[in-house]
């Protein structure tokens, strides 16, 4: 932004004070909305040309950072924004709308590697779901990443500045050195590569061995074109130069400063959003993967809390230790799910299946403890699993819960026959370093009948 009097000796009228001042105590950032950027407040803008709450004005070089390349209030955008707001009431109740399905279209003809497109509201949001989509498609947690990509935890944990460190172990910055990307992606399998193409630091050439890399190690290539796709070229910077990645994120310029972003690309990596939204839908080969990384000692599933086991892998661990505290061995859980994946024709996807995979674990343990009847927070044994599945249509896992005197006693009028005496001990000790007690909370009658929501 350009200013007639270097920002060291503005003067500042005393409107001018008192507005920052208030903004610092209530609002503001000293170092990031005033050093880092301008330091003034600022009352509105138009094209480029921005003014203060003084009225002082100023030319903007930035183009909003580059949030809106038409300029500020460019009437057109602003004229058919308020015409749609008022003919959809401005909020619709579910995800889909013309809108969607027509700024997906449009995308498509702009950028050649845009199969599919999801939106979200800011560049940070993108950037976060394109990582997490090519961690769920690839089933591999490293990510190799240069550059800012926004102010997610995911790759923050190379900027202790920023907040606590490692916190996400599985993103590194690899500085865009090729050659130590080449030895990281050597020694471990790599979900995805991510970068901004720094245009003015990196020739095309660059990017294109970069990609030559990338896809040699069986990883995919995330280009962040947040700053480039509506300003270096129509289609991106990766179309003008060549590169055909797997997918791109879009913001700035997308909207014209509306809050509006995409992850567009290969539609078969798009599709994993059915994995990201609520949990894994193939719930047999996941809790499968889940022992095995268990039997391994994976360090994703060796932690000693939530926040230390890989959120993906988290629900299908925690399930498959809660069997062991229940009597079972993982090669008990193995073969009861491979049995039910074979029943059922599938990987168990519906409630329905799920609820059957938990009767036959439950069956197990009664005939294998002797335990007159078995516990779940879905409510004594399993019946109607229609009913249950209108009821709980989201439930993701359903939880064990261990026999025992406390759960025992609010269940007694439910479920006459259930016992009063101390559980069976497990067959299998239950792990170690898997903290907590399961059914340890007394429960009254009515909240058994509650699914555990993940």
């Amino acid at each position: 932004m350009s200013m007639n009097t270097p920002s060291a000796t503005l003067a500042a009228s005393d409107a001018q004070k008192t507005a920052l001042r208030l903004a610092l105590r209530i609002t503001a950032s000293e170092k990031w909305d005033l050093n880092r950027r301008f330091p003034v407040v600022m009352s509105r803008a138009s094209g480029a040309h921005v003014w203060d709450v003084n009225g002082k004005q100023y030319v903007d070089f930035t183009s909003c950072s580059g949030a809106a390349p038409l300029g500020a209030g460019y009437e057109p955008v602003l004229a058919h924004v308020a015409t749609e707001m008022r003919r959809t009431g401005g909020i619709l109740p579910g995800p889909l709308s013309v809108h969607r399905v027509e700024v997906a279209e449009r995308l498509a003809e702009i950028f050649p590697v845009a199969q599919r497109s999801v939106f979200f509201r800011t560049g940070s949001c993108a950037t976060t779901a394109a990582v997490r989509l090519a961690r769920a498609h690839t089933g591999v947690n490293l990510v190799l990443t240069s550059e800012y990509h926004g102010w997610h935890d995911w790759h923050l944990q190379d900027r202790p500045a920023m907040g606590l460190p490692r916190r996400d172990q599985d993103s590194v910055e690899f500085r865009y050195d090729l050659d130590l990307l080449e030895k990281l992606a050597s020694v471990q399998r790599v979900a995805a590569v991510i970068i901004t193409p720094e245009v003015n630091f990196f020739p095309a050439e660059y990017h294109r061995r970069l990609q030559t890399l990338v896809h040699q190690h069986g990883a995919l290539l995330i280009l962040d074109e947040v700053m480039t796709g509506f300003r270096y070229a129509l289609g991106g910077y990766h179309t003008a130069v060549g590169l055909t990645p797997d997918l791109i994120t879009l913001s700035k310029g997308l909207a014209n400063g509306m809050a509006l972003s995409a992850v567009a690309g290969r539609a078969d990596v798009l599709n994993a959003t059915e994995k990201t939204y609520l949990e894994p839908p193939n719930l047999g080969p996941h809790i499968l993967r889940a022992i095995d990384l268990l039997d391994e000692r994976d360090p994703k599933v060796t932690g000693t809390t939530k926040s230390t086991i890989d959120p993906f892998w988290y629900d299908g661990v925690h399930f498959a230790v809660q069997c062991r505290r229940f009597g079972l061995d993982f090669d008990d859980v193995r073969e009861l799910v491979t049995k039910v994946m074979v029943e059922v024709a599938n990987d168990i996807v519906s409630f329905a299946d799920r609820c059957r995979l938990i009767n036959e674990i439950g069956e197990f343990r009664r005939a294998h403890t002797g335990a007159r009847r078995w516990g779940l927070k879905l409510q004594r044994k399993i019946a109607q699993v229609d009913s249950y599945a209108r009821l709980w249509p989201r439930a993701h896992f359903v939880h064990i819960v261990r026999d025992g005197r406390d759960l025992a006693a609010s269940h007694l009028k439910t479920v006459p026959d259930w016992g009063t005496g101390p559980p069976p001990k497990p067959r299998g000790a239950g792990l170690k370093w898997f903290p907590g007690r399961i059914g340890s909370r007394r429960r009254t009658a009515t909240s058994s009948c509650a699914t555990r929501i993940w």
